[in-house]
């Protein structure tokens, strides 16, 4: 079976690059997990890091936190009915544990350098634009391990030449109990660009979607999507009663890979306008129970220029079911909401607060285990030879594995 290296998608290291990868840092160079995906160019996505923590436990709190200037992580204890928020560059809005939600629209314009992670968040109320989050000519944000739904206009919007953008690792979805007056043929999940006219999103809208959950109630939109580069791989998709998944319109390119669709109508499909048409390159997709027309997916789109790592589509509902939403942090080995390099620690010790089969092993070496090592490596004030032995051992142990995971 054909499974992507660890290393670049276009194989440009070699095994010495890849033991580079691993060991780097030890010097305290990696200082936190960080986003895959076009969220990680221009300088990457570090949110509030750098500044100070705050916890918010009001509403009051968290409007004051998340508008005010200067890098900031910020805490959420509690369900906050926040309302509208625009929230202000370098932030990190976190939830703590499974108590994190915010009831409101988080409303991203014109700033830069913004992560959302660990949160439920719904709009149910209308507030705002009417969307949970929205992105407008914003940039490096980083959507990760949230669960996302009930908003009336649509869960996630990133539209007027917002750019490098990741979400990952989310559940979006709508209930039966939300809104009993709302118009249940909107339940739409993600529109990227909001206008045909919008010409100013040529060259922008640069997304990556992976490891996300599309679950009951969403009708369309997951993504659709204008004048972006879009790459959607690794996520489920599982929406009875949809119309379609994902759509490509006016200038948009899409790169679809290695996802599972069960139970959708169409699974990615072109929307034509007197505007143009958009182009869709597929790969590697299991379909099941899929019932409308598809795209023969035989475009030739955009070149990821991004490292990252496939797994086979047959793998991808396990995967993201366990591991997507709100408080499954991927590699989070110790249960502290965050990864770091005490999970490697734990990792070792085999004190991991849930039981670890081969597969997550390998899971974490291939997607966390490099950095994880470092900071292990690094919060050592005088590491003994057994650490950097195991350091060198986990260089290996990644290397080896990009070595089995090359296409066979």
């Amino acid at each position: 079976m054909a499974v992507e290296s660890v290393c670049r998608r276009q194989s440009v290291l070699g095994w010495a690059a890849c033991a580079g990868m691993w060991l780097a840092g030890a010097s305290g160079a990696l200082a936190a997990p960080a986003p895959i995906g076009f969220a990680s160019l221009n300088g990457g996505t570090t949110g509030g890091a750098g500044g100070p923590t705050v916890t918010a436990t009001t509403a009051a709190q968290f409007q004051t936190y998340a508008t005010q200037d200067g890098p900031l992580t910020i805490r959420v204890a509690g369900t906050l009915n926040v309302g509208g928020v625009k929230v202000a560059s370098d932030k990190t809005i976190v939830g703590v544990g499974e108590s994190g939600a915010l009831i409101g629209s988080m409303q991203l314009s014109e700033v830069s350098n913004v992560i959302l992670r660990n949160l439920s968040i719904s709009n149910p109320n209308d507030a705002g634009e009417g969307d949970a989050i929205t992105l407008r000519e914003s940039t490096n944000v980083w959507i990760d391990h949230n669960d996302i739904f009930d908003a009336p206009d649509g869960l996630l919007d990133i539209v007027r030449a917002s750019d490098n953008v990741t979400v990952s690792w989310n559940d979006f979805h709508y209930t039966s109990a939300y809104a009993s007056n709302e118009n249940t043929s909107h339940r739409f999940a993600m529109l990227i660009g909001n206008s045909d006219n919008a010409t100013e999103d040529i060259g922008k809208l640069h997304v990556t979607l992976h490891h996300n959950n599309w679950g009951p109630l969403v009708r369309e939109r997951m993504p659709r999507a204008r004048y972006g580069d879009i790459h959607v791989f690794n996520s489920y998709f599982n929406t009875p009663g949809d119309n379609y998944a994902i759509r490509s319109a006016v200038g948009a390119e899409l790169l679809v890979e290695n996802n599972s669709f069960e139970n959708v109508r169409s699974p990615y499909v072109k929307y034509s306008t007197s505007a143009g048409i958009g182009e869709i390159e597929a790969s590697g997709n299991l379909l099941v129970n899929t019932s409308g027309p598809i795209d023969p997916g035989t475009d030739d789109v955009f070149p990821p220029p991004y490292d990252y790592v496939l797994i086979d589509a047959a793998d991808v509902k396990d995967r993201v079911l366990r591991y997507a939403g709100v408080l499954a942090l991927f590699g989070d080995y110790d249960a502290d909401d965050a990864v770091t390099g005490a999970d490697f620690l734990a990792w070792q010790a085999g004190d991991s607060a849930y039981a670890l089969s081969a597969v997550d092993l390998a899971d974490w070496q291939d997607n966390l285990g490099a950095t994880a090592a470092a900071q292990a490596i690094s919060s050592l004030a005088a590491p003994e030879p057994a650490t950097w032995a195991l350091a060198a051992l986990a260089a290996a142990l990644g290397c080896l594995r990009a070595a089995q995971r090359t296409t066979a």
